[in-house]
């Protein structure tokens, strides 16, 4: 999704504990909050920091990073490795 090419409307939101995401609007930011989401922005900003990490590298703490981290523990814990 936030790779694709297709226009997404919508933010993203992640579980204070990671592993978790959701997609959601913007205008509903307190809500999502109150359920322990983080706010990580919008999708084409998400794309930005995507393009932006393959060019200069992935920054420790960075919203790329959190990502990445995620879907490594993800890999682990569903397959073991």
């Amino acid at each position: 999704m936030v790779q694709g090419s297709g226009d997404v409307r919508g933010v993203v939101y992640r579980r204070e504990g990671g592993r978790s995401y959701a997609l959601g609007l913007q205008e509903d930011r307190l809500l999502w909050r109150d359920g322990g989401y983080r706010y990580m922005g919008s999708i084409p900003f998400l794309r930005d920091r995507f393009a932006m990490a393959r060019k200069m590298g992935v920054r420790e703490k960075s919203l790329v990073w959190y990502l990445l981290r995620d879907v490594e523990r993800e890999m682990q814990r569903a397959f073991g490795e």
